[in-house]
């Protein structure tokens, strides 16, 4: 006879989780950005600045996805405890 696995939600893994992310976004979001040439001519300067502003952008928009992402994760987690919590009470009815 088999038993019954316990349904079991772990709130303080996800926290953890979520908080590695949101470390994360934050490290991506303070990286230094590159000084712009403004004086010299060269030959791909203007693409160059054009990268770097797109960069800058493509950066804090994948910081602001992992927070959201984060943010998420918690979310979830949250709901399967409450959920879980539900369930046991139930079965212990």
């Amino acid at each position: 006879e088999q038993a019954m696995s316990d349904i079991k939600s772990d709130n303080g893994l996800a926290a953890s989780h979520a908080n590695s992310f949101s470390a994360a976004s934050s490290q991506i979001g303070a990286a230094s950005q590159p000084d712009k040439d403004a004086i010299s001519r060269l030959e791909g300067n203007s693409r160059a600045s054009e990268e770097i502003d797109h960069s800058s952008t493509a950066s804090a928009d994948i910081a602001g996805k992992i927070t959201s992402f984060s943010q998420l994760l918690q979310s979830v987690a949250e709901e399967f405890q409450a959920t879980d919590q539900g369930m046991a009470a139930d079965i212990e009815g």
